[in-house]
């Protein structure tokens, strides 16, 4: 019977290594290949070339945390933004590149991985189901994948329903560092609910990811709204002053940011059927935009829209539902959450980058994937493996177009070699300012793969990569932090037409701009009037030309 037990126990830490295992490799495929060196340089794939950069941009140029310029618009200092993830990470002595892209996803996602299992523990008190919660929770996806296998012969279709979905989640790290707080917030509250690190927790959620705010205080406000009775004047002191400390701390960076929520109802429902890359049904959008409110029809197209809003985001998750009258105290407060949280994108939108306002519903849909574990837990226990298997099993294969673009080679993008030897001299030289050409999508023409970094996208790998800033180079986030780039990138387009010597000229001084950075195709665009700006070129490598602005 010793070696029968010990046989088991042997058995059950394998299967256990591999869960969490198969699941940690998984969690991080969308990341962990990009920002590394190549052959053809520093490669990038999905989502990475764009966000991530980003993030390294700021990361790289944070020194004073309650002063951080704004990376790719320069002369202006960061706001209406959620800074703590890249604070944090800047605080780190380390490859910050390696860090972003390598280190940090590996350790979050172990983390949340441990701490789902624990919540789910909590829960049920079964090794099995916790394991399979940490599964359904890393590869839970969207019906989108029914759609397009049905249309198009091929599974993907992750946003088909707008939302980002849990094997995306690393390509989002502030979201990540917020719900590993939201997570240690509900372990808490289930283990220790009046320990100090949960306001602790709140003063920095807001600045990690505002989305996942409402979130994070609803969680404590409703457990401690059921638990009145075991309030004391230290746990209100506490939440006061950690309330009032996450308010300051928000405001400080987000002075602005009453402004950029709006009321605009049903904007996701409109666009689910009128983009091209969604659901995509022309005449039900049509029909949405042409008739009045009043009309009936247009409600009942509305209310079925709203139907498949949720059903194609929530997916399987919404079997947990069915057990809502077992659920546990934490349970039905998770519960109520995540129904408030999902309700918020379905009337408010964000200025300037209305989609956007579908990170809001990232947090149910993860709240969801915790209440999962009571449908597992009430099949096991009524032998009704079979579903439990397809569900898991379908969850995963859902995600092939994923994981099969993570896997690929080469990457969709990247910093290739040749000017990436332009970047290192660059950073070499002091630090400055950077006018670049604007972003021009028509240079994605002929265009091979991996598509450099200046055709695909517009994004801050220059400020990423260097000490230096540029006078625009980010236009979507300047646009999130409701800049006016619009203003800047004409200004730079009229700078590059070269018309006016005396205007051309005036422009570099009065913003200070140190040098100008003109790669392949853009070296074309343009004939600069080099003695006439008082120019010089000091770098050239047929690839890129780079000129310093004497004063």
């Amino acid at each position: 019977m010793a070696i029968h037990s010990n046989s088991n126990t042997i058995k059950t830490k394998i299967i256990t290594i591999f869960t969490f295992g198969f699941c940690l490799l998984f969690s991080v495929l969308p990341v962990i290949r990009s920002g590394l060196k190549y052959d053809f340089g520093i490669g990038f794939w999905g989502p990475t070339a764009h966000d991530f950069l980003w993030h390294l941009s700021l990361i790289n140029h944070i020194k004073n945390p309650f002063s951080i310029p704004f990376p790719s618009f320069s002369g202006e200092l960061l706001t209406n933004y959620h800074p703590f993830f890249n604070i944090l990470l800047a605080l780190i002595p380390f490859d910050h590149s390696f860090l972003l892209f390598q280190v940090f996803p590996l350790i979050s996602s172990l983390v949340i991985l441990i701490l789902v299992y624990k919540i789910s523990y909590q829960f049920y008190q079964k090794h099995t189901v916790s394991l399979l919660t940490i599964f359904f929770y890393t590869f839970s996806n969207s019906l989108g994948w029914i759609y397009t296998y049905l249309t198009q012969r091929k599974i993907a279709g992750e946003s088909l329903f707008w939302s980002m979905q849990s094997l995306s989640s690393q390509i989002n790290p502030p979201f990540i560092l917020s719900q590993i707080f939201i997570l240690l917030i509900i372990y808490l509250l289930q283990t220790k609910p009046k320990s100090i690190i949960i306001p602790l927790l709140l003063i920095f959620l807001p600045i990690t990811k505002v989305y996942g705010a409402i979130t994070g205080y609803a969680l404590v406000f409703f457990y401690w709204f059921f638990n009145y009775q075991e309030i004391t004047k230290k746990i209100i002191l506490n939440y006061f002053i950690s309330f009032l400390l996450a308010i300051l701390l928000f405001f400080k960076f987000n002075a602005s940011s009453s402004s950029l929520l709006i009321f605009n109802p049903f904007w996701f429902i409109f666009g689910m059927f009128s983009s091209t890359d969604k659901l995509y049904i022309p005449k039900v959008a049509s029909f949405l935009f042409n008739t009045s409110l009043s009309d009936p029809r247009k409600i009942f197209i509305l209310f079925i829209g709203i139907i498949i809003f949720y059903l194609g985001n929530f997916s399987f998750r919404l079997l947990a539902f069915k057990y809502l009258s077992k659920f546990n105290k934490i349970q039905k407060i998770i519960f109520l959450v995540t129904i408030i949280s999902a309700l918020i994108p379905l009337f408010f939108i964000q200025k300037s980058t209305a989609w956007n306002t579908i990170q809001f519903l990232y947090y149910p849909l993860a709240l969801s994937n915790l209440l999962f574990s009571s449908y597992i837990f009430h099949q096991l226990n009524n032998r009704l493996y079979l579903s439990v298997f397809l569900i898991l099993y379908f969850s995963f294969i859902s995600n092939l177009d994923l994981i099969k673009g993570s896997l690929g080679s080469p990457p969709p993008s990247a910093i290739l070699s040749s000017e990436y030897q332009a970047i290192q001299f660059l950073n070499s030289q002091s630090p400055g300012i950077i006018l670049t050409y604007p972003y021009d999508p028509h240079l994605l023409k002929n265009q091979k793969t991996p598509i450099p970094l200046y055709a695909y996208e517009t994004t801050s790998y220059l400020p990423a990569y260097t000490h230096h800033l540029t006078y625009l180079s980010d236009e979507m986030n300047a646009g999130n932090s409701n800049k006016n780039w619009q203003q800047r990138r004409n200004d730079s387009l009229k700078f590059f037409d070269q018309k006016s010597i005396y205007e051309d000229r005036g422009f570099l001084v009065n913003n200070q701009i140190d040098y100008i950075y003109l790669v392949d195709q853009q070296v074309n665009k343009t004939s600069l009037k080099i003695s006439d700006m008082s120019l010089s070129k000091i770098y050239d490598n047929s690839y890129v030309q780079i000129y310093k602005v004497n004063r």
